[in-house]
């Protein structure tokens, strides 16, 4: 299970929770202050879309923002418009090493939805380009159906793909768009088959569709072998971070790094003394959440307390010119601290 979101009910901390084939090891925003190898780019020479970062729409599942893509309408002589957000990170990787593949959308239609999409390469030994494996919602390319105004998630673990290329130079007569293949039989009928050396992994919207406007959110990817990753798009990294001493049941301490983002830092959050005289380090961050209207932010994950692991949530209220910020832990062995700031800050903007 992963966590979607975090959002405090008076004093209770809830955590909802997706189904997921993975976990995720580590977050990476990206922004336009650092985009961490994403590029938006139009996928047709010249189409009149946009692609960009936005707040909302909705809620989100990860932070408060999202990836907009949207198509324009087709206008003689201007090409069909094809949008798109990829990265060249995974190039490379083999098929049977993906251990992962988890994101969102929200729509206002449910005629399309964001693909999920990789540029191929079959077997080992090719060495022309055969096109893109390509993960498409909706039920006409055999996954589930779509609904619009809300935020969706897909699997394409369990989902089914369709070759671009279904001919001779591509995928050879199997797993065309009408007949389209699930994971395993992807993986059967290329056994050594991996992201295309040279190409990308990247959201799509378009190509023949009507004027559309979607959203993309908390990708994550797990490779065997590697850090499983959550992508969060956001349309700006904003300072994140603190340390210090505070007063609850007992005097404990902190420190954390939640804008990894801007300056390069591993997002982390630490304690040399919870307040029953545990210490506590962070090995893995599931959810960075902050509300700038209540000046918060709730990070969740799992560490090591005492040389055991355990899980947390931490929540930190921004200082202000009259107030020392505040903040709380609550762990997954009972104990759970919280108060106002004796030393220290916490800054959230």
């Amino acid at each position: 299970m992963a966590l979607r979101k975090l959002t405090l009910v008076g004093a209770l901390v809830v955590l909802a929770l997706v189904p997921s084939t993975s976990v995720a090891s580590d977050i990476v925003v990206v922004s336009p202050n650092n985009m961490h190898g994403w590029v938006f780019f139009e996928d047709n020479n010249g189409g009149p879309g946009t692609g960009h970062m936005v707040t909302g729409p909705a809620d989100p599942p990860l932070g408060s923002g999202s990836a907009q893509l949207t198509v324009a309408p087709a206008t003689v002589p201007v090409p069909i418009d094809r949008q798109a957000l990829g990265t060249q990170a995974y190039q490379g990787t083999m098929i049977s090493d993906i251990t992962s593949l988890n994101y969102w959308t929200y729509q206002t239609s449910i005629t399309h939805a964001v693909t999920l999409q990789f540029d191929i390469r079959y077997h080992s030994t090719d060495s022309a380009y055969q096109g893109r494996l390509v993960f498409e919602p909706g039920a006409p390319s055999g996954n589930p159906g779509i609904v619009s105004n809300a935020w969706q998630p897909w699997d394409g673990l369990t989902g089914k793909w369709w070759a671009s290329r279904p001919g001779p130079t591509g995928s050879n007569g199997l797993c065309s768009q009408a007949t389209p293949c699930t994971w395993p039989e992807v993986k059967a009928n290329w056994p050594t088959a991996s992201l295309w050396p040279g190409g990308a992994l990247l959201f799509k919207v378009g190509g023949g569709w009507e004027p559309w406007t979607g959203n993309v959110d908390a990708f994550t990817i797990g490779i065997q072998g590697r850090e499983t990753t959550t992508y969060d798009f956001e349309p700006t990294c904003q300072e994140s971070d603190g340390g210090g001493n505070f007063q609850g049941d007992q005097q404990g301490n902190f420190s954390f790094d939640g804008d990894g983002c801007a300056d390069g830092d591993h997002n982390n959050v630490q304690s040399t003394n919870r307040g029953d005289g545990k210490d506590f380090s962070s090995t893995r961050l599931d959810s960075v959440q902050t509300n700038s209207a209540a000046h918060m932010i709730t990070v969740s994950g799992v560490g090591i307390s005492a040389g055991a692991p355990i899980s947390f949530v931490f929540v930190a209220v921004e200082s202000g010119p009259t107030t020392p910020g505040w903040v709380s832990f609550t762990f997954s062995d009972g104990y759970s601290n919280a108060g106002p700031l004796l030393s220290g800050g916490v800054l959230l903007h």
